[in-house]
């Protein structure tokens, strides 16, 4: 029921629709108002000897390089429209404007030239020839200025002076290869031969005004078309005729003709309100293009671009004219997002996303629409030539048209991804499986795989078939009449595509990740090339020693000769960047888009150099010039260039590209922009820049501009910033080694007192009274005949004496040696006092006293003084504490506490026996520590505490020593 539906519908749309046909156009570009150009209403188009197009239009002149359009106006100048826009040989720009005013370029700057003679009131055309001659059209006859001698002169037609009739009017000044000068007039068709005028008489001008028809030079012939009754005349061999070409008269037939020209070869243009005729004069071969728009000129630039002033629409330019487009605009197509195409023996068909069909006959070029459907996808989409049918899937059937477009269904058998036709059967490829289907029978049929399917090619000379799966590529044989699988090639890899080339029977296949793989006819496996890893490929294909592949991105061209890729996009003249199918027909490549079916010859994938550079001008500072071989610049100063380029196919996707010979070989890029060209940082010293262009294919342009020039030095490398910094350097130097002497010297003052200290401590400490009490001692025990006392304190003082000579002579030693040494010494006083002296020794067990180190001597002074002003005055009990203590981890406390008789009453007694014995203990200690703390190595805190009881009665004293690291 279904299918019986969808006939009805397909059915009824032929009926209503029909075939319908259009006309097709090249593709082209357009420069209109919309992207910078100044105007899109354009009378006149040139291109000078630089390659610089010439635009005469409605908003004055302009001269526009591909990217940017520059205006030219005169103080002078009575009205902004131009037109008949020249290019003498000298490479003089000529116009005119509509008050009959003639316009030159000189020096980027437009200026008036001015005529003698008031017969110039109404100038219609001029033109220019090889002798710098420039030929002016008006009523008075015809007149030559001459750019050498600045003269001009007068050719009159009939001798008549006169400026209110139409006697000695011309018009439509020609000149020809020759050199020749034809143009009209009222008798006929005038020339000026080697500075003679001579007149081709014709009586036609006497039913059709000559101010209605303009010439053109073919070859050595003339062709005069009218504007006004559609007739057409030629001048040959100084005979005039009236022609009678059918086709051309039919195209030219109610359309108003605004300019003819002959640009080589065997076709006139003749630009129109109702499009541009190409006309083969040969064969009376007529071809209309783009008849929806009004246009005023054309020419051929130097890159084979076709260039179309428009008068409603700016500037078309045509890459090539083989490159046609069909698309909705221009043809009876209803949508033209295409992704399917097919070719057959004269015909392309195509579907697009929305399931409807087309075929376009080659021949004629013309599209009638076969199935017109809605929100249908199409699968399978391939023409069979053995059955001369058109075979498409869509809604999971399988369909066919004739070349009758007769249209026929097949059993619904799933999603059709591809059809092709083998000895009586059909191999039909879904993403079910692959199945051979009977031609005669399609109720016949058996699964090869049941394997997601995608493409397949039979090789009939080998009877192989092959292929194109979701898990690689299957090859099968035929055995007794039926495909046997034999070998799967690169298994579990999603193939998207595959071709075939009968030369040398090698098979091409194109993965999901844009790799290419070849498998010979041994049957073995390569890799070929790869893709872009950001590009989605859809469709390979195989054609002369060529690999192409279908992109997002454009159409990959990979040379299998020279192994590098070419990539063609819309830069290079795509309709569409997304290639998801094409076909390659009759040296054609037929590309399905988004945006219509296009037409492009194979030329398109050998691109040639186009671009052209021109330094017009430099800028240092605030200054121009155009010496480029001189420059002479500050240092760090920029150099700015003022560029022209020509080229237009890149259509403004042009870098600049320069480096610094003979210093630094990298390219710097640079965006093209209708800015200056600046170029920092140049080295100093003499330098030589290399200039260029990059076009759009990454090709350099035709020529490199070389600059040459000096860049002076630094003001850090002249000769007075040396000296100076050299006299700086060397004060600075003396004062740093004055400072460092004198810190040096400091140094050494203050280890010369830190020793002088030391020696005044040791002084103190072993002062002759000590020496003498103890050695006094020691001789008792003697007398008392007690050796064993009398030998141990001699040994005692004995090692007192060597520990501490040691000590004096280094500046710091461990806790441990100053310990052994105050016990040593409490040890010794103890021996003078009575028998009721005791001391305790504590030390904190978190103290490493074998890697501490302190000032050497130290603490023997402050236990000296605990003895000498406290103990040895104290009756009845004496007690000495030494206690060692980390406050913290950069801190350790010592404390020295006795139980004497304190310092008031030692200071008392002190002062009683003042005449009697100086003690420098006191000073040498306090001295010490202010020269240990100036060093910075410690930093050392003395407190002095007197202990009480609770009458407050003296209980001694308490020496805090606190070493901060």
């Amino acid at each position: 029921m279904r299918t019986i539906i969808f006939h009805i519908i397909i059915s009824s749309l032929f009926t209503l629709i029909g075939n319908v046909v259009y006309s097709q156009n090249p593709q082209y570009y357009s420069y209109d108002d919309e992207n910078g150009a100044p105007s899109n209403t354009i009378y006149s188009i040139v291109q000078d000897k630089r390659g610089f197009l010439w635009l005469g239009t409605d908003a004055g002149l302009y001269k526009f390089d591909g990217i940017k359009y520059t205006s030219y106006k005169c103080q002078t100048q009575k009205s902004k429209s131009v037109s008949e826009v020249k290019v003498s040989e000298s490479g003089r720009v000529y116009c005119i404007n509509f008050q009959s005013q003639i316009f030159y370029v000189e020096n980027e700057s437009l200026k008036e030239l001015k005529y003698p003679f008031k017969t110039f009131r109404s100038i219609p055309n001029i033109e220019t020839d090889k002798h710098l001659n420039l030929y002016v059209n008006h009523y008075g006859g015809i007149s030559k200025y001459n750019e050498k001698t600045k003269q001009w002169k007068t050719f009159k037609t009939n001798g008549v002076n006169t400026e209110t009739s139409y006697t000695n009017y011309t018009k439509a000044v020609k000149v020809d290869q020759d050199n020749k000068v034809n143009f009209l007039c009222a008798d006929g068709l005038g020339q000026i031969i080697h500075e003679k005028l001579n007149v081709v008489p014709s009586d036609i001008f006497s039913t059709t005004a000559h101010e209605n028809c303009m010439i053109v030079n073919v070859n050595r012939d003339v062709w005069i078309f009218s504007t006004f009754n559609e007739k057409v005349y030629h001048v040959s061999n100084g005979k005039f005729g009236e022609i009678h070409p059918p086709n051309l008269l039919k195209a030219i037939k109610g359309k108003k003709i605004t300019n003819v020209k002959y640009l080589g070869g065997k076709h006139l243009w003749i630009t129109t309100y109702s499009g541009i005729i190409k006309y083969d004069f040969i064969r009376d071969k007529t071809e209309i293009l783009y008849p929806d728009y009004a246009f005023s000129d054309i020419i051929i630039d130097r890159e084979n671009n076709y260039w179309l002033s428009s008068l409603q629409y700016g500037l078309f330019r045509i890459p090539d004219l083989q490159s046609i487009v069909w698309d909705k605009n221009s043809s009876s197509i209803l949508n033209d997002k295409f992704n399917k195409i097919s070719a057959g023996d004269n015909s392309i068909y195509m579907g697009d996303k929305r399931g409807s069909v087309y075929k376009l006959d080659i021949p004629s070029q013309q599209i009638e629409s076969i199935l017109i459907n809605e929100g249908n996808n199409i699968q399978a989409f391939q023409y069979l030539n053995e059955e001369k049918k058109l075979f498409f899937g869509m809604n999971s059937h399988l369909y066919f048209v004739n070349e009758q477009n007769r249209m026929d269904s097949i059993t619904d058998i799933g999603p059709v991804k591809f059809v092709e036709k083998y000895l009586s059967s059909r191999i039909i490829s879904t993403s079910l499986g692959c199945y051979i289907y009977s031609s005669e029978n399609q109720n016949q049929r058996y699964l090869i795989t049941q394997d997601w399917s995608r493409e397949s090619y039979v090789d009939k000379t080998s009877h192989r078939l092959w292929l194109a799966t979701n898990k690689g590529i299957i090859l099968f044989t035929m055995e007794g009449g039926k495909w046997v699988k034999k070998q799967r090639y690169l298994k579990d890899q999603q193939i998207l595509s595959i071709d075939f080339n009968e030369a040398t029977r090698t098979l091409y296949l194109l993965s999901f990740n844009g790799t290419i793989y070849e498998i010979n006819p041994q049957l073995q496996l390569k890799r070929v090339a790869r893709t872009q890893e950001d590009l989605q490929v859809f469709k390979i294909s195989y054609y002369q020693q060529q690999i192409y592949v279908g992109t997002n991105k454009g159409l990959g061209i990979y040379n299998l000769k020279t192994q590098k890729w070419n990539v063609l996009t819309k830069a290079n003249g795509l309709l569409s960047d997304v290639i998801e199918n094409f076909i390659i027909k009759d040296a054609f490549i037929w590309l399905a888009t988004n945006k219509g079916l296009q037409r492009i010859p194979l030329q398109l994938s050998k691109p040639e150099k186009t671009a052209i550079l021109y330094v017009n001008k430099v800028k240092i500072g605030n200054q121009y010039g155009k010496n480029f071989k001189s420059l002479d610049l500050e240092y760090r100063q920029p150099l700015t260039l003022y560029t022209e380029v020509s080229s237009y196919a890149s259509n403004g996707q042009l870098t600049y590209a320069y480096r610094f010979k003979d210093n630094d070989n990298r390219w710097y890029a640079v965006q093209m922009t209708d800015k200056p060209l600046i170029i920092p940082n140049i080295p100093y010293g003499k330098f030589i820049i290399e200039l260029k262009v990059i076009d759009h294919l990454n090709m350099d342009s035709l020529n490199t501009i070389t600059l040459s020039g000096y860049v002076a030095p630094p003001f850090w490398l002249s000769w007075w910033f040396v000296l100076l910094t050299s006299l700086i350097f060397i004060l600075v130097t003396y004062f740093i080694i004055r400072f460092q002497f004198k810190k040096r010297q400091k140094k050494m003052d203050l280890l010369y007192e830190l020793n002088r200290s030391k020696l005044i401590a040791i002084k103190s400490q072993m002062n002759p009274h000590f020496i003498f009490n103890v050695l006094n001692s020691i001789k008792s025990y003697i007398y008392e005949n007690d050796k064993r006392n009398a030998m141990r304190y001699l040994e005692d003082f004995s090692d007192l004496m060597r520990q501490t000579l040691e000590l004096s002579e280094v500046y710091y030693t461990s806790l441990n040696d100053e310990i052994k040494l105050a016990k040593i010494y409490i040890e010794l006083e103890e021996m003078l006092l009575s028998s009721d002296f005791g001391y305790t020794i504590n030390i904190d067990r978190r103290i490493n006293i074998n890697q501490l180190k302190i000032p050497a001597l130290l603490l023997q002074p402050y236990i000296e003084n605990a003895f000498k002003h406290g103990l040895r005055h104290k009756k009845g009990e004496k007690r000495l504490l030494l206690s060692i203590d980390l406050v913290n981890e950069n801190t350790i406390r010592i404390e020295i506490k006795d139980n004497g008789i304190g310092r008031k009453a030692s200071t008392e007694i002190n002062h009683k026996n003042v005449n009697k014995r100086k003690s420098f203990a006191t000073e040498a200690m306090k001295n010490r520590i202010e020269l240990i703390n100036q060093e910075g190595k410690f930093l050392i805190k003395l407190i002095y505490v007197d202990l009480f009881d609770e009458f407050g009665h003296c209980e001694g004293t308490n020496v805090i020593i606190d070493l901060i690291q």
